[in-house]
């Protein structure tokens, strides 16, 4: 009987600690915070970090800036660096 108390009270501990840490707010992960360029591409033309936006997928996973490569000596807008 004592057994079955003790493994009742450490369940009820782990619980309580558990609801705590959730409530704190530090239950889960928190995520690392949207930064500038998580979704850029590379133009496979001059290499350039662009915006799907800006770029046209030639073939699955080729793209090439949209108005053309001012760092391969197209005429077109100049990249961010």
């Amino acid at each position: 009987m004592g057994l079955v108390r003790l493994l009742v009270l450490f369940a009820l501990l782990a619980v309580g600690y558990q609801l705590v840490r959730t409530l704190m707010g530090r239950g889960k992960r928190a995520k690392a915070p949207p930064s500038i360029g998580t979704n850029l591409v590379r133009c496979t033309r001059c290499a350039a970090n662009i915006d799907p936006s800006l770029a046209v997928e030639e073939s699955p996973g080729h793209y090439r800036c949209r108005n053309g490569c001012p760092r391969a000596g197209e005429d077109g807008p100049t990249h961010a660096p």
